[in-house]
């Protein structure tokens, strides 16, 4: 029998010595009862802590007790199952998925680097500059030195750190900027991007199309092809275009993706990075560092229509910006096409 008590984080907290809890995180306490199989008679139980915005879980004594002793939890209601299968519980189906996507560095190791690549995509966030437990750890012991420059203390200086986690989990809770940037209590951060969250079911949905594209690149190898298509069920597509150039992309690209590299060969893409919940799979495709640069943070009919209006204001055919901004890009068209030629 397992006995389970759900929790809410009151503030970010480290388990351990590198696994960070975010605030707002839903944690579960699960207690097996075990007893002998002979006798009946109750034995020593199984203690094992989950939280979201990991995969994981802990059943280290130490780390749940510091945790249960720490404050930093308040205990709650059970949430609906649909809220702890979507960001708590890691399905099974995904967890294959994931262990297949392990599995493929270690049978075809010269491409181990794309695979760590596609793996990054899938279930992290973006790289962050925020606290380490380290940097914590010194601002506690001494706040007001860490403070005293800051715009907290009627400073110029930022808080040092940032209010989103580094690499995290998608079902990390979203963070929440303002309150990060008025807590003199802690340097850690609160969460993750709301554009950068995503659901289990969501991330199942990332995976197939991330793998789909992938294995469509018109060089990727037959066997790796294969691999997944026996694996996962997943198919390959028509050759993968980059959404923007229009070139085939190959899979020698990922040579550029390395760690240190500002400018990238491939990244994952957002059609419309200006959604609030941005990281959806229809939302999202494999591009070149290139076309990505190019698009910048709108969507590309947006940007499509900023440019017609600058077109149509430089060409002098109106320049009321109110009304071109609110206007459909069709309509942007005709007036700039209309105007121009009557120009000529």
């Amino acid at each position: 029998m397992i006995e389970k008590t759900y929790y809410k984080f009151n503030k970010s907290y480290f388990i351990g010595s590198s696994s960070l809890a975010c605030e707002s995180a839903i944690g579960i306490l699960e207690v097996t009862k075990n007893y002998h199989k002979r006798t009946g008679k109750p034995i020593k139980d199984t203690i094992r802590f989950r939280y979201q915005g990991s995969l994981s879980h802990t059943s280290n004594k130490k780390y749940i007790d510091d945790l249960l002793t720490s404050g930093v939890l308040i205990e709650i209601e059970k949430p609906s199952d649909e809220f702890l299968n979507e960001w708590v519980y890691c399905p099974e189906s995904l967890s294959r998925k994931r262990f297949i996507l392990e599995n493929a560095k270690l049978t075809f190791p010269t491409l181990e680097d794309v695979f760590k690549t596609l793996r990054t995509w899938i279930f992290s966030t973006k790289g962050s500059s925020c606290i380490n437990k380290s940097e914590e750890n010194k601002f506690q012991k001494n706040k007001e030195k860490v403070l005293e420059d800051t715009t907290l203390r009627g400073g110029m200086k930022a808080k040092p750190g940032k209010s989103h986690k580094n690499r995290s989990l998608r079902t990390t809770p979203e963070h929440n900027q303002e309150k990060w940037s008025n807590d003199d209590t802690t340097l850690l951060p609160n969460g993750i991007k709301a554009d950068e969250r995503a659901s289990f079911s969501e991330m199942e949905k990332i995976f197939d199309k991330v793998i789909s594209q992938f294995i469509s690149m018109y060089d990727c190898p037959s066997d790796v092809i294969e691999y997944f298509e026996t694996n996962c069920g997943i198919e390959k597509g028509e050759i993968l275009i980059d959404y923007i150039n229009k070139t085939p992309i190959s899979i020698t690209l990922f040579e550029q993706n390395t760690h240190h590299a500002k400018v990238k060969g491939l990244e994952l893409c957002h059609i419309d990075p200006s959604l609030k919940y941005a990281t959806r799979a229809e939302n999202l495709c494999i591009g070149s560092c290139d076309s990505n640069r190019f698009q910048g943070g709108y969507a590309l009919e947006d940007k499509e229509k900023r440019l017609r209006v600058m077109k149509i204001y430089d060409l002098k055919i109106n320049k009321d910006t109110d009304y071109l901004n609110s206007l459909s890009l069709d309509e942007l068209d005709r007036i700039y096409y209309e105007g121009k030629f009557e120009n000529v």
